[in-house]
């Protein structure tokens, strides 16, 4: 071989290990920190509508909130909050926690009347539904 090919050859091989390295992945998004939730109903444009004000803390001011994910179980109502990191960034200490607020919207269509227990994240509050529309409990937990 002369020094032509094993030049051709070291380049070619710089080119696919170049080609092949690994990039960056985004790590499983995760649960928001929620520390305080807030559950509200009344009538909005003619409407029965119900909303979860929610506040809490994202890991680090690279962290983006995703789209909230709700599920029903029941008489269960529950709100998964999660969040983003970009791709290698990794979740820090307290210091560099970035506070937020969210106001989600709660799908109340055709739940039947009753006390339902809505949970964001973990954290818990409750939601009356009576037969003439939708209002907040004011006896929480008197029906559980």
């Amino acid at each position: 071989m002369n020094r032509f090919s094993i030049a051709i050859a070291a380049a070619v091989s710089l080119l696919v290990l170049i080609g092949c390295a690994t990039k960056p992945v985004a790590p499983p998004p995760s649960p928001a920190r929620i520390e305080t939730l807030n559950v509200f109903s009344g009538e909005f444009q003619g409407k029965i509508e119900a909303y979860a004000d929610v506040s809490g803390h994202l890991a680090n001011g690279a962290s983006q909130l995703i789209e909230p994910r709700q599920w029903r179980e029941g008489y269960r109502l529950y709100i998964e909050v999660n969040e983003q990191l970009p791709a290698g960034e990794v979740a820090s200490g307290m210091a560099a926690q970035v506070p937020f607020q969210r106001r989600i919207p709660i799908e109340i269509t055709g739940l039947a009347p009753g006390v339902y227990i809505v949970n964001v994240n973990g954290r818990e509050e409750h939601l009356e539904i009576d037969g003439l529309g939708h209002r907040p409990a004011v006896d929480r937990g008197q029906f559980l």
